[in-house]
């Protein structure tokens, strides 16, 4: 009896044993991989090809009767002020933004689609904009503007859009849309009427970008991309001001922007800085945009508000990463060269021929390892340098007190830039300034062993010490390398100084001229009006250049600048 106990407990534990054999394999074949879906739109929606481009204040959405935002208003000043629910139709936020993919299924089985758009929120509500749109086999956008009156009712434009490629790879499109209004109130300037997109400099781009009507659009045109500051301008030539935030002030009878507490005329009109990446398509838009501007009778910080016309970019495809091309110029700061033939062999047509403190345009080439080839009167040069996709180069030709050599400088033309470390994980804090000026210094001067570059009377500039103080003659100081200007309407002087380690700034080199007023000033007949702002923005190269330590002769030691944004 006892044995047969023993026995059933062996059974008892064979088949106990052979359950979790069971359970284990059958666990491990039925495993399911887990994944995260990081798409703000998860349902299955198949998009249109009609966008709204809302430029006016609407923040929510009726579609045939339904609801697709949250019409949900917060409190302002309250713990979720910003929290709002996602919806199905716009997951982040909840809330109708610039821009508006419109799904195929809103249009349903006649290709139509009715849409209800209104405002909630603290500020005067504009009248419900009641829109039937038709569904469309090609792009098309439905910009949607603020009038200049606020009784009048929202000014809504249809425009084609076009999504397709440049015939150049590393080209982007571009072109205008004018929807300038009349009527804008108070003192403002009158910009309405043709307006046409230019260089940062106001000279003309094309053809097709200039004397846009209201309410009509240009062509686009193809650019070699990079990184640019357009500029629109009436055919007065008065300058149109981009749109900024409000916490910035617009002075009314100018269209610049107002330094501080001042109620003057700065000169400093407003352009972004953009990157326009290769494969790209863009617009630039103007309409009607609510500015602060001081109060003309009141004290410091009191303020009215009023319209005015304002340019932004919009994106009309989806920007690409750029993995392939980089942008190239050379710059001749060779004394005795009067002439120096620049190439990246193998590119026959990449060829540079640069008379002294000249600098040659932007070239856009593939990435990848190039032999960088100089001929000069004194001999050849050559470098092999690694060019890095979506980078700005500079070659810099000098001599560096024993050869003539080569200095191959790589751009930030940016706007963003670190500004110190964040005490809760150690991580770096950023900032973009879309309209920025900032300055890298070079000395390429052999006969100076050390130099500081200095602000008026040696004051010191903001910054890094490594972006100005104890420059080594061919020396490219990649750590900070750059001295930001962060007061729009400060007055701009350069000097520089013979330092050594340890005694900055030194003394003044008084044989190099300092750099002040208009020498940031790319044409001043630009600014018609007379007032002429102390420096235009952009990223510049501030490089001494020059032969011996003498004002006199042919090549004195001077301040050399390369602008490198257009």
């Amino acid at each position: 009896m006892r044995r047969k106990m023993i026995d059933n407990g062996r059974k008892t534990t064979n088949y106990l044993s052979l359950f979790f054999l069971l359970l284990i394999v059958s666990c491990s074949k039925e495993k399911i991989g887990f994944t995260h879906d990081n798409r703000m739109i998860t349902a299955a929606m198949e998009p249109s090809n009609v966008r709204i481009v809302n430029l006016h204040w609407f923040n929510q959405v009726e579609a045939d009767g339904d609801r697709l935002t949250n019409f949900i208003f917060n409190q302002p000043d309250s713990e979720n002020e910003f929290d709002y629910p996602g919806t199905k139709y716009f997951p982040e936020g909840g809330r109708l933004g610039k821009l508006w993919n419109m799904p195929q299924e809103l249009f349903g089985q006649r290709g139509v689609a009715h849409l209800r758009l209104s405002f909630m929120g603290v500020l005067g509500s504009p009248d419900p904009l009641e829109l039937e749109l038709e569904n469309s086999n090609e792009p098309v956008d439905y910009y949607l503007s603020e009038p200049a009156i606020l009784d009048k009712g929202a000014v809504v434009k249809r425009v084609p859009r076009d999504i397709t490629s440049p015939s150049k790879a590393d080209h982007f499109k571009i072109r205008l849309i004018n929807l300038s209004a009349p009527g804008v109130r108070d003192n403002f300037e009158d910009v309405h009427g043709p307006l046409s997109l230019t260089w940062a400099d106001g000279s003309s781009i094309s053809d097709k970008l200039e004397n846009v009507a209201p309410g009509d659009h240009s062509d686009y045109v193809e650019l070699p991309y990079g990184t640019y500051q357009f500029k629109v301008r009436t055919p007065a030539g008065t300058q149109v001001t981009g749109k900024w935030s409000r916490t910035l002030l617009l002075d009314p009878p100018s269209s610049s922007v107002v330094p501080g507490d001042s109620k003057d005329d700065s000169g400093v009109i407003y352009a972004p800085i953009h990157s326009y990446k290769p494969g790209g398509v863009y617009t630039i838009v103007i309409s009607p945009k609510e500015f602060n501007y001081p109060y003309p009778e009141g004290g410091p910080g009191m303020t009215l508000s009023g319209f005015q016309n304002a340019f932004e970019i919009i994106v009309d495809n989806a920007e690409a990463a750029n993995l392939t091309y980089a942008r190239v110029q050379f710059v001749n700061a060779l004394p005795f060269a009067d002439e120096a033939t620049f190439a990246l062999k193998g590119l026959a047509t990449k060829t540079e021929h640069l008379a002294y403190a000249t600098c040659g345009d932007y070239q856009s080439v593939i990435a990848g390892e190039y032999v960088i080839d100089v001929e000069t009167p004194a001999g050849t040069v050559t470098e092999k340098y690694r060019i890095e996709a979506d980078r700005n180069y500079t070659v810099w030709l000098f001599h560096d007190g024993e050869r003539v050599a080569l200095r191959v400088v790589s751009n930030h033309l940016g706007g963003d830039r670190f500004t110190g470390t964040d005490g809760e994980d150690a991580s770096f804090d950023r900032m973009r300034d879309a309209f920025h000026f900032k300055l890298r210094f070079l000395n390429l001067h052999a006969g100076y062993p050390h130099v500081t570059f200095t602000g008026a009377d040696g004051q010191a500039f903001g910054g890094a010490a490594a972006a100005k103080e104890n420059l080594a003659p061919g020396e490219v100081r990649e750590t900070d390398p750059y001295v930001w200007i962060q007061q729009l309407h400060a007055p701009i002087v350069v000097m520089t100084y013979r330092s050594s380690p340890g005694v900055v700034p030194g003394s003044w080199a008084s044989e190099v001229p300092l750099l002040g007023k208009l020498q940031f000033i790319a044409r001043p007949e630009l600014y018609v009006r007379g007032v002429i702002p102390e420096f235009e923005q952009g990223t510049y190269t501030v490089a001494l250049i020059g032969s011996g330590d003498q004002p006199s002769g042919d090549f004195p030691p001077r301040m050399f600048i390369v602008k490198h944004i257009k």
